[in-house]
């Protein structure tokens, strides 16, 4: 709230995001984990993951809600989970 102040205009402030990848379930019907799917050699996950990770800044967030962590190894980057 410095911009308040008159320390730092507010249009002027960088901006954060926060990027929520949403995965899970119980895959009751298809039987399978839906996100482990390929396309064009790479999972779904992966893709949408790696997608959003290149242009995620040091102030952005991404996080991973899923059951269980289980994609740290189809990414470069640390992810977070929820």
């Amino acid at each position: 709230m410095d911009w308040l102040r008159g320390k730092k205009p507010m249009n002027q402030m960088p901006l954060s995001f926060c990027y929520a990848v949403l995965s899970g379930g119980k895959s009751s019907r298809m039987g399978r984990d839906k996100s482990l799917l390929s396309v064009d050699g790479q999972s779904i996950i992966e893709r949408v993951v790696t997608d959003i990770q290149s242009f995620v800044t040091r102030q952005d967030q991404l996080y991973l809600c899923s059951g269980e962590k289980r994609y740290d190894q189809l990414v470069d980057k640390p992810l977070n989970y929820l």
